[in-house]
């Protein structure tokens, strides 16, 4: 097989993926695009998932670039604005959004994310003075992936009963009510996530956008 074969099947899917969504493509619509056999694509990849790991795992390398330049001031305030605008750029693009609910669903979000969000958990508890464990931050984590899978659902399938921005408050909002955070201060680091993510410019969320679609 020629060596470049692994990134022409990785490209393939990106463009499929992006286009049909992770349920409607199949490793054989992956194989016809590329023009071999699908059973060539089980040699550097074993399943679907593998691949689409691959896919969101550069998906989310890329949005993290681009925010984490935006947003160098590492406060109480910084997660939930860190993921406000995390959602604000993926529902900018219908694809990339469906995308993100197929993936979710997967649970690839949720294998890819862990690590990472347990330790930006850490942003809170330091805050807070929260004693939290490992394990329970990681039963918070899953418990408020639920929710997030849940509404996001909605939102993809235009049944959510309350706006976009409500959906996002409710995200944020889950963790912060498991850890045992004062609502007082829930309402404070959601408005301020709210006024945070207003102050960055269309130009830059659109930026983000183009090299999200770049990556799929």
């Amino acid at each position: 097989m020629k060596a470049d074969l692994k990134e022409d099947i990785i490209s393939a899917a990106r463009e499929l993926f992006y286009t049909n969504g992770y349920y409607n493509t199949s490793l054989r619509n992956v194989a016809d695009k590329v023009s071999i056999h699908h059973s060539n694509i089980l040699y550097y990849f074993p399943n679907k998932k593998a691949l689409g790991s691959i896919i969101y795992g550069d998906l989310y390398d890329t949005i993290s670039t681009h925010l984490l330049k935006l947003l160098p001031n590492k406060d109480k305030y910084y997660l939930a604005t860190y993921l406000r605008l995390h959602y604000k750029v993926m529902y900018w693009d219908n694809n990339i959004f469906r995308l993100y609910s197929d993936f979710i669903n997967e649970g690839i979000v949720t294998e890819y994310v862990l690590p990472n969000a347990l330790r930006n958990y850490r942003f809170y508890t330091d805050a807070f003075g929260l004693d939290l464990s490992d394990n329970e931050l990681s039963a918070i984590f899953h418990a408020s992936q639920g929710i997030e899978q849940r509404f996001i659902n909605l939102i993809v399938r235009h049944e959510s009963p309350i706006s976009f921005e409500k959906v996002i408050d409710m995200i944020l909002s889950a963790p912060l009510l498991y850890m045992g955070v004062d609502r007082c201060e829930i309402k404070r680091i959601i408005a301020q996530s709210i006024t945070n993510v207003n102050r960055i410019p269309n130009e830059e969320v659109r930026r983000i956008v183009d090299a999200l679609r770049s990556a799929t």
